[in-house]
Formats: structure tokens, sequence, C-alpha cells
């Protein structure tokens, strides 16, 4: 005996809907999961941006102690080139940052790391810091302005 209307749902239509449920729920565990790894490698390139900035900061002192005539241009060259290759050990011996003097130069571009004194201000360098992000090797530069 055909029934003239149909009430509830075949079999088909529900197995249908379950499989477009799960898909959308996959949809957002992914999304979710990328969302968990993008704040963590913004972190680690924080933390690498931080160490930057702390071991920088000396230099903006220095640039004020060649302007007095506290130490000379040479003895700031020799700061900046303290920083090259230098490599950071995390408190918890996990985390290692490699600082690299990427670019170094005065106002006419010249480049100070392999040329001696006198040089024009300002002087800019980029530091470049290498770490350890969660997917993989990681970079990231900064750029500083010295004046004196």
């Amino acid at each position: 005996m055909v029934m003239a209307s149909q009430k509830g749902s075949t079999l088909i239509e529900v197995l249908v809907a379950a499989i477009v449920f799960a898909l959308g729920i996959l949809g957002v565990i992914n999304s979710i999961g990328q969302g968990v790894h993008t704040v963590a490698d913004n972190n680690e390139r924080a933390i690498a941006a931080s160490v930057a900035s702390q071991l920088a900061e000396p230099l903006y002192v220095a640039a004020y102690e060649v302007s007095v005539g506290a130490i000379t241009e040479s003895q700031f060259k020799d700061k900046i080139a303290a920083l090259n290759n230098l490599t950071v050990v995390g408190n918890d011996n996990r985390d290692n940052f490699t600082l690299r003097v990427a670019a170094a130069v005065d106002d006419a571009n010249t480049d100070i790391m392999n040329t001696p004194p006198p040089y024009q201000p300002p002087l800019r360098v980029a530091l470049e810091v290498k770490y350890q992000g969660i997917s993989g090797a990681k970079t990231t530069r900064l750029n500083y302005t010295f004046a004196w």
C-alpha cells in the first residue's frame, strides 16, 4: 500500500545529513588547529624579536657615548660586531636564538663592518634572528637606526 504523504526521513537523507555535518565539524577542527599553530609561531617570533631588542639596546647607549666622546666609532663598531653570530639560550635550554648582523651601513651606504671610521650617521643596523619555530627553523629581521 502506498501512502500519499511521507512522514519522517529516509535512511539515505539521514546519512547524507550526517556526512555533511561531519565534514563541517572537520573543517572547524582544522581551523582551530591552524589557529593554535599560528599563535605558537607568532609567540616564538615575538620572543626572538625581544631577544634582539634586548641585545641591541646597549647600542643606543653606545651611540650616545660616541656623541659625547666617551667611546670612539671603532669601539661602537666593535659592539655591533660582538652581536654577530651570537647565540642566546633560553631559560629552559630549549629555545636557542642566533643573532647575525645582516647589514650595517651609514648614511652614505658604506658597509661599516668592512670599512674603518669615520662614518656618516645615522647608522642602520639589521639584525637577523634564527630560531626554531613550530614548523621548523625560522628567521626574523629587525632594523635599528643609531645616530650621534
